[in-house]
């Protein structure tokens, strides 16, 4: 048997951070943690902001609010699931402020004309990524943003079926609820259904809108398409007892 002092074993080579593999996990690791950190970057909303800046005819345009603080939220979706939207922050306004609400100003953008083409709505981009520098300034700026979105998931004709909202990116909220809602599993597996973004929101809490003000705005925009689709929705919360106002 040969001892210590005369041989050694051969020794193992450890993984390199350089192998291939293992480089491609961790930058797939480091995209999702970037993505689910900025939702509003989520392939679903970029699908229904190409809708609201597209030729092809679309009921989704671009919204801003403005408030004596600066923009408080910018969304995307339909003029009706808007209003409901703006309605409900001015509520939420109400209560935390009396008089804020009268410097709350709505812009929408105007209906455009085959004539108005070289007025039209700015190009996807400009509504996807957000105005944020880098370094410090960037971490700060989205330490203030909050994100809200409204899904829904429709039969295999395009029928919605089931909506719900969510504050997290949409892409995992869908793996959520076909985990743990039957009826959504079916509908997206035996049903041959999808699912989408209809509305998305970002609101900046320096400005007015935080989490308590998002969720009450998303679960308002749920309510009224629930009731005016007549369809399911998934869970009912009430978000002024959670928030405590």
């Amino acid at each position: 048997m040969l001892g210590p002092s005369t041989a050694r074993g051969r020794p193992r080579r450890r993984p390199s951070s350089a192998d291939p593999p293992r480089r491609r996990r961790r930058a797939r690791e480091t995209a999702h943690r970037a993505l689910a950190a900025q939702p509003w970057q989520s392939p679903s909303v970029a699908a229904l902001v190409r809708q609201a800046t597209s030729k092809a005819p679309s009921d989704a345009s671009p919204m801003i609010i403005e408030g004596p603080r600066g923009t408080a939220l910018r969304a995307v979706g339909s003029a009706t699931d808007h209003a409901v939207a703006g309605d409900a922050l001015g509520k939420c306004i109400a209560e935390r402020k009396k008089n804020a609400v009268e410097f709350v100003e709505m812009l929408l953008p105007p209906p455009l004309t085959d004539h108005e083409d070289a007025r039209r709505l700015k190009p996807v981009a400009e509504y996807e990524d957000l105005p944020i520098s880098k370094g410090a300034t960037r971490r700060r700026e989205e330490s203030d943003l909050v994100f809200g979105a409204v899904l829904e998931y429709s039969d295999a004709f395009g029928k919605p079926k089931i909506v719900n909202s969510t504050a997290m990116l949409p892409e995992q909220q869908y793996l959520e609820d076909g985990r743990t809602n039957s009826k959504v599993s079916h509908l997206l597996t035996a049903g041959r259904g999808s699912s989408s973004v209809v509305w998305a929101g970002v609101g900046r809490r320096s400005a007015g809108v935080g989490e308590g003000e998002m969720a009450v705005i998303r679960e308002a925009v749920v309510d009224s398409r629930a009731e005016r689709l007549r369809i399911s929705r998934l869970r009912s919360i009430k978000p002024y007892s959670a928030h405590g106002w």
